[in-house]
């Protein structure tokens, strides 16, 4: 499933260039630094990001815009099988966020980061 998000990611700009439509792409990734293995339940997708990794957790493309971030962030840790809340962002606020620009295009492609530490974590 994630490879299928990066190909498409990858493809829809190609593809509307052909067009002439611009296109705007997000991708949102997760930096464990907690002791802690996290779940993102986000954006459709359902991620496991061990301790001490980073990870994609969703992404997003728009035409004509740049779709940015927004919502909420709900992580989740085990405790005896079963999941509780380990950090909550609600909603979530950007500047909480790494913001890396990736191109130049006119709506841009922009990696989101978000670093969790044990000093996050309930």
């Amino acid at each position: 499933m994630k490879n299928l998000l990066i190909l498409l990611i990858t493809l829809i700009p190609l593809l509307t260039a052909c067009r002439g439509e611009q296109v705007g792409n997000s991708i949102y990734f997760l930096d464990n630094q907690s002791s802690h293995d996290l779940i993102s339940r986000k954006w459709g997708y359902v991620v496991i990001v061990n301790s001490n990794e980073k990870m994609e957790i969703g992404g997003a493309a728009s035409f004509g815009f740049n779709p940015g971030i927004g919502g909420e962030l709900i992580l989740y840790r085990d405790s005896l099988g079963t999941e509780i809340v380990a950090y909550e962002q609600i909603p979530i606020d950007v500047t909480l966020w790494l913001v890396e620009k990736t191109s130049n295009d006119q709506y841009g492609s922009f990696n989101y980061t978000m670093i969790v530490t044990d000093g996050l974590i309930k």
